[in-house]
């Protein structure tokens, strides 16, 4: 049967992709960004710089310059619009239930001068009961998905007015299931539910019945686990340069970036997510690759900036087993930006130029992210914001996110952002001066 800690895991995990080929969003777990939409390329903003547009690191204006900057992020996401945690809590009750109540009747029919008659009907009918309920309920979480995203961050850079350097490194782990519930079992179930009615009160105890029912050896469906654990090392740099009687920011990261492809498959009456850690199931990978970034100041405190992240295009594949293999792809994301910055007050708006492909189940995205921040005397932040989806309005989001920073040295930011099927979270702690 089943295993519960494949339902727990399912329950925990991300979606998994049925397409061979996987990206990435333009996510971000900074609290600061994520508070505001997610909003970040034209917001020049010492402790979350390097990790929108490396330009930003020389974007300053001279009178708020830091000297240096450190910080430390971790944020978690969730999205499960298909109710699939409940689905899977029910299914994993139902094998339980139905593999006892087999039994149970085999029991009761090779020994009936032990029970009554109303006793097995009592147990017939759960059983049919059971039978119905886990087939449904198998069909329900068939081809569902939930998401859920794990990140954390560190950076550390000397953001200048004329040039600046930066260093940061960055994870992002996720994890996916899918139960790929075939006809032959829903045939399989459906042909339990009628053999057990077709037995009546005058033959229930004659000694010949028994439930030809093993789910070991009936059932077909499978059930996959695909996960990527995805980091990165950058070091950016970033000056002020005049091209075209212009003066703009120009930042580059050069950056190295390991991926950890997990890809599980198993019967879906031996699954056991402990084998996932097995080396047969995981494949590592490694390159170099590069962000650029150009910000540019007009007048008044107003900003707009471009960044390029994944400028060199990678794949990296996956194990195969049962002759399939998953690949997840990094791929060029282009962003616009504008920010305003009117000292008390901050304003951003972002703009994908690039569709993204989803990372787990889910469909594309191309984010337009919009918010802002109210500071009082640079102590505490109050920021609000709104992330639209243009290709799925079910994963656009509202945000909000508190700051606190004493003496304008020590940074504790909060944020949450969700819809009725998302929920995301991050923090940060980090020091300017």
């Amino acid at each position: 049967m089943i295993k519960r800690i494949f339902a727990g895991s399912l329950v925990t995990g991300l979606a998994l992709a049925s397409h061979p080929v996987l990206a990435q969003p333009f996510n971000t777990f900074d609290p600061v960004s994520m508070a505001m939409g997610g909003a970040g390329v034209a917001l020049p903003i010492p402790t979350n710089a390097n990790l929108f547009n490396p330009a930003l690191l020389s974007g300053f204006k001279t009178e708020r310059d830091e000297d240096f900057a450190l910080g430390f992020s971790l944020g978690a996401r969730a999205y499960d619009p298909d109710e699939l945690r409940d689905i899977l809590d029910d299914v994993a009750d139902d094998f339980d239930e139905l593999d006892d109540l087999v039994d149970r009747l085999n029991m009761m029919l090779a020994n009936p001068a032990n029970y009554t008659y109303a006793e097995f009907r009592s147990i017939q009918q759960e059983l049919v009961g059971s039978a119905r309920r886990l087939d449904r309920n198998l069909s329900a979480a068939s081809g569902k998905s939930a998401q859920l995203e794990l990140g954390l961050a560190m950076l550390t850079n000397l953001p200048r007015d004329r040039w600046a350097i930066g260093l940061h490194a960055s994870g992002q782990a996720t994890v996916g299931a899918r139960i790929n519930y075939t006809a032959n079992d829903s045939h399989v179930l459906r042909d339990l539910a009628q053999q057990v009615e077709a037995i009546d009160a005058g033959n229930w105890n004659s000694g010949s019945h028994s439930i030809d029912y093993d789910s070991d050896r009936d059932l077909t469906s499978d059930a996959e686990l695909l996960g990527a654990a995805i980091a990165e090392a950058g070091l950016s740099f970033a000056k002020k340069v005049e091209l075209f009687g212009q003066e703009l920011s120009l930042g580059i990261t050069p950056k190295y970036v390991w991926v950890e492809t997990i890809y599980y498959r198993a019967d879906i009456n031996v699954v056991d997510v402990d084998d996932v850690d097995a080396n047969d199931y995981r494949a590592s990978h490694g390159d170099f690759n590069l962000d650029l970034g150009v910000l540019k100041e007009f007048a008044n405190g107003l900003y707009a900036g471009l960044v390029a992240k994944n400028l060199i295009k990678q794949d990296y594949d996956t194990v195969e087993l049962n002759g399939v293999r998953h690949t997840i792809a990094l791929r060029p994301q282009l962003r616009a930006g504008l920010g305003y910055d009117g000292g008390w007050y901050r304003l951003g708006l972002d703009v994908d130029l690039t569709k993204n492909k989803p990372l787990t189940f889910e469909n594309a995205s191309r984010y337009v992210a919009i918010g802002g921040e109210l500071s009082a005397w640079g102590w505490a932040q109050l920021r609000a914001g709104y992330r639209f989806d243009t290709e799925n309005s079910d994963r656009s989001v509202a945000s909000v996110g508190i700051g606190l920073s004493p003496f304008k040295v020590l940074h504790l930011d909060l944020a949450v952002a969700g819809n009725s099927n998302e929920i995301g979270v991050s923090t940060q702690l980090a020091l300017t001066f």
